[in-house]
């Protein structure tokens, strides 16, 4: 329903498990941002490679729920794009058993929660030896002047992840704010997911202006 507001009732009780892909194709999953994004549609897999085939420079993110690791690992080598791809999931064991079916490939292992439980995480990810891993994302939150999780944590996070030579990211899910950017990357953040990339993108070009 959030990305189809004027759907039926009954086609927003379905999930897309429930639809052909030649119902899910035809859905206009742009025209709730704005006429602007009116027509854009869910793109095959194989559309998605072929893209990325076209463009050589580019690397996506896939962010996978339900899938077939097996089938998606044949696909990415069949289209010759499986160095350019980064698996995203919050399933350590998901991330493992994708890289050890495609190698070439990067993962990323993203969590959120309370500073107590992504403390409790980071503590099994150690244990694990941080096994598969290439890129770790923690979900971070304003919170009046501050951060949680808390500042002293994610930059103990920062050191230890660069000392792993693991690329550290947070998806800062409040933040429009260029000065959060600014403190977040004092606190060694070298990467973002967020809502608003033009904020971001900016930030990170004023910050490595200033610094030269």
């Amino acid at each position: 329903s959030r990305i189809l507001p004027d759907a039926s009732p009954e086609q927003k009780a379905k999930g897309i498990g429930d639809l052909t892909w030649d119902e899910v194709s035809r859905l206009d999953i742009g025209a709730w941002k704005g006429p602007e994004f009116e027509g854009q549609r869910v793109p095959c897999l194989a559309d998605v490679f072929a893209m990325l085939q076209a463009q050589t420079g580019r690397r996506i993110y896939v962010d996978i729920k339900e899938i077939d690791l097996e089938q998606l690992a044949r696909e990415a080598e069949a289209a010759r794009v499986t160095e350019r791809l980064i698996l995203a999931s919050t399933d350590h064991a998901v991330v493992r058993r994708w890289k050890a079916l495609a190698p070439g490939s990067s993962t990323l292992h993203w969590m959120g929660g309370t500073e107590t439980e992504l403390a409790r995480r980071l503590e099994e990810l150690r244990e694990a030896g941080f096994a598969a891993i290439d890129q770790l994302q923690i979900h971070v939150r304003k919170v009046g002047d501050s951060f949680t999780p808390s500042p002293c944590f994610l930059e103990r996070t920062g050191r230890e992840l660069r000392d792993r030579e693991i690329l550290y990211q947070v998806f800062a899910q409040n933040s429009s704010d260029s000065r959060d950017i600014f403190r977040l990357m004092d606190l060694g953040v070298a990467s973002f997911a967020t809502d608003y990339p033009a904020i971001v993108m900016r930030a990170i070009r004023d910050y490595y202006s200033a610094a030269d």
